[in-house]
């Protein structure tokens, strides 16, 4: 019996709500049941857009999925909170102040340029199910339609608490929304020394810290993850502008976020900020352990390259070759656009670790790759066996899947019935059907009662 599904999140290069929630889409978390999760959270409806988008970063041309989230509101730059007493504030104030939101660390065109070539990547691992994504730092769309929205709505931790708990969400997802969204709330509190229920400010209230947060928590649990790990966080340097002027990176509400948390020098030649407070704040609610990932058990290797488009007819004779002489379990193609904006093909093989080194030789001798990528998945599959059937006066083979003792997949052999059809002028559907039809009564009155 396997474990339970762990993931473990690489932010050796960074870490932002955003980064995490396109890692995980590009994991495999269902964008459409991630809308529909969000779209319970019926105290926003109608001010959030989310989006996804293939892009390629880097000098390796690295491919992930980008998440865009757009908001309704025009974004100005709103004053800090004001400071209170908290240890002799009362509730006398009434909120008819307004803010609205620009991410608390601008990502204007200035501020990419002082990143100084930082790398912009998070990678989402699983055990038994290695999951890579390479995506861009966080910065959201916000979109500008005819009707300008005005300023949007001030929310404190009590509001985004009630938003949560009257949504259809899980249970697990709802608690660790919470867990993030205080530990940030805490963070913002101490910074601008001012307690948690004053705290109407720009990191907690904001749609797109909403999105990526709960979003990222509502992906978690559509992969089935229970249990997170992460690498230990880039500490960098140099400034960043927000809206509270030109502070040091990280910025205090990150800095005190990171008390705790196992941190370590940023990548060799970055600089900025590499560190959001909704990334590490999602990172130290979620994760059990910082540092390697737990050990687990690879099952079956797959291995992915992206071929130029440079003599592209010899892939579907490398795809045969793979299936019936090297023992690939699947072969798949994809056509892709790579840098310079050069066609090209994603050629993908599924395989079993011990035929690996077979695969790599035979891609690097007939493609013009000049590299592999390799990820570690397990692989779950149906109780499958081969019979034969008299059909059309020929023997044809049958592939069938089973459940149980129940068949729930018939398969006629395609060359088999392609052949029928060709000899003897039928529609090769009507051979198809009329094999699996044959097949399945012949299962039927051998399976035992």
């Amino acid at each position: 019996m396997s474990g339970p599904t762990l993931a473990f999140i690489d932010c050796s290069a960074g870490i932002a709500g955003d980064m995490l929630l396109g890692a995980l889409i590009d994991a495999g978390a269902p964008l459409v049941d991630i809308k529909r999760g969000l779209e319970s959270l019926h105290g926003i409806k109608g001010e959030w857009e989310l989006s996804t988008s293939r892009v390629w970063k880097g000098p390796g041309s690295i491919a992930g999925t980008k998440a865009h989230v757009g908001s309704i509101y025009q974004h100005k730059e709103a004053a800090p909170p004001t400071p209170v007493d908290v240890l002799h504030h009362e509730h006398s104030h009434g909120h008819g102040h307004h803010h609205t939101h620009s991410h608390s660390h601008g990502h204007d065109d200035a501020h990419d340029e002082e990143r100084h070539g930082a790398v912009d990547a998070v990678d989402v691992e699983a055990a038994g199910d290695e999951m890579s994504h390479h995506h861009s730092h966080e910065h959201h769309e916000h979109s500008q339609g005819e009707e300008e929205h005005g300023a949007e709505p001030m929310r404190n931790l009590d509001d985004i608490k009630a938003l949560i708990a009257e949504s259809n969400l899980s249970d697990w997802v709802k608690e660790k929304s919470v867990a993030v969204f205080t530990l940030l709330a805490q963070a913002e509190a101490h910074t601008h020394g001012t307690s948690l229920d004053e705290i109407h400010f720009h990191e907690v209230g904001a749609i797109d810290s909403i999105v990526d947060t709960i979003g990222s928590v509502i992906a978690l649990d559509l992969l089935g993850v229970r249990e997170v790990h992460a690498s230990f966080l880039p500490f960098s340097s140099g400034t960043v502008k927000c809206m509270h002027g030109v502070l040091p990176v990280p910025p205090p509400a990150t800095f005190r976020l990171m008390i705790g948390v196992p941190v370590c020098p940023a990548p060799k030649g970055a600089k900025g900020e590499l560190v959001t407070p909704t990334g590490i704040s999602l990172v130290k609610a979620l994760a059990s352990t910082f540092g390697e990932p737990p050990a687990f058990i690879p099952t079956h290797t797959g291995v992915e390259l992206r071929e130029p488009c440079r003599r592209l007819e010899v892939i579907g004779y490398v795809s045969e070759r793979l299936l019936s002489e090297h023992h690939a379990l699947d072969v798949w193609k994809q056509p892709i656009q790579m840098k310079k904006n050069r066609p090209g093909v994603c050629l993908s093989i599924l395989c079993r670790a011990e035929h690996e080194q077979e695969i790599l030789e035979t891609l690097f001798r007939e493609t013009t790759t000049l590299g592999v990528r390799r990820n570690v998945m397990d692989r779950v599959f149906l109780c499958r066996k081969f019979v034969s059937v008299s059909a059309f006066g020929r023997s044809v083979g049958v592939k069938v899947a089973f459940l149980g003792n129940e068949a729930v997949n018939v398969h006629p052999e395609f060359e088999h019935c392609k052949a029928i059809a060709m000899e003897q002028n039928l529609p090769l559907l009507q051979v198809i059907d009329k094999v699996k039809a044959l097949a399945l009564l012949q299962i039927k009155t051998q399976t035992p009662k």
